[in-house]
């Protein structure tokens, strides 16, 4: 009896939005009267008070489809339209409000063209002044410009956010995004969707990160449990073209547990 046919918009401000995560909104709620129109995406933070971008009203948001390698190796978003070609799905978050900007820039600080992955930086009329009682954490340049430490790429003055610089992990020379592994990993079966951790652990000798994941199960079989984790380092290996070092299952409600452990360790 649940008629959503008169809502204007559902706003999706998860950072980044995941396209499968819209469609299964839409396959779920279509029969209550939702549609792709409906589902719309904004880049928001506090410090902005709230909204940065917003995706046109009305119309679902734009979806590219990139070429991964390019984009792990070169911080490149090249667009593909071969579905044999390793790819990932990337949900734009829409224009800049009104009294709002936005530049993305390399490690040098030089805004960089459409299509290349950098910091965002946002200024606008509504930006906050300062973090209460925190000068420390002061992230606005001289010029007004936020450093957000997120991480994306302009095209045609839409935004699309692919991470942030705090989480990425370097990966036999890709740039490894761990939000990306997460819902690989949370659309396996045996998993608790939503309750995956992915993070990199630095490994001197091979002068590289190795990729660590760790999911919540019910499955209590031990041997059921070993083959979600084979599952794991195999599926996501091959859909991200990555080697996932260690895969780990814990019970429900300990994966940080698990993660502060294994974060500790030198050596898996």
């Amino acid at each position: 009896g649940l008629d959503l046919s008169s809502m204007r918009a559902f706003i999706n401000c998860s950072e980044p939005v995941q396209a499968v995560a819209h469609q299964r909104f839409l396959d779920r709620f279509a029969e209550n009267g939702v549609h792709s129109g409906m589902l719309s995406v904004s880049y928001a933070m506090a410090e902005n008070t709230f909204a940065v971008t917003q995706t046109t009203p009305g119309a679902p948001p734009n979806v590219e489809t990139v070429n991964l390698a390019l984009l792990q190796s070169t911080g490149r978003a090249v667009p593909v339209t071969n579905p044999t070609i390793t790819h990932q799905h990337i949900v734009s978050c829409g224009k800049p409000i009104p009294g709002t900007e936005i530049r993305v820039i390399d490690d040098l600080g030089q805004t960089v063209p459409d299509g290349e992955v950098g910091e965002i930086l946002v200024r606008s009329d509504c930006m906050l002044s300062d973090y209460y009682q925190r000068p420390d954490l002061a992230k606005i340049d001289q010029v007004g410009w936020f450093h957000s430490g997120d991480r994306g790429y302009l095209r045609e003055s839409e935004l699309y956010v692919v991470g942030r610089t705090s989480d990425l992990i370097i990966h036999a020379g890709k740039n490894i995004y761990p939000q990306d592994l997460e819902a690989l990993a949370s659309q396996l079966a045996g998993v608790y969707a939503g309750r995956v951790v992915a993070f990199g652990l630095p490994d001197e000798d091979a002068g590289t990160e190795l990729i660590v994941i760790v999911a919540e199960t019910e499955e209590e079989d031990p041997a059921l449990r070993r083959e979600i984790g084979a599952a794991l380092r195999k599926q996501i290996g091959v859909a991200m073209d990555l080697s996932i070092h260690y895969a780990h299952t814990v019970d429900r409600g300990r994966s940080e547990e698990h993660t502060s452990e294994l974060q500790s360790l030198t050596n898996l």
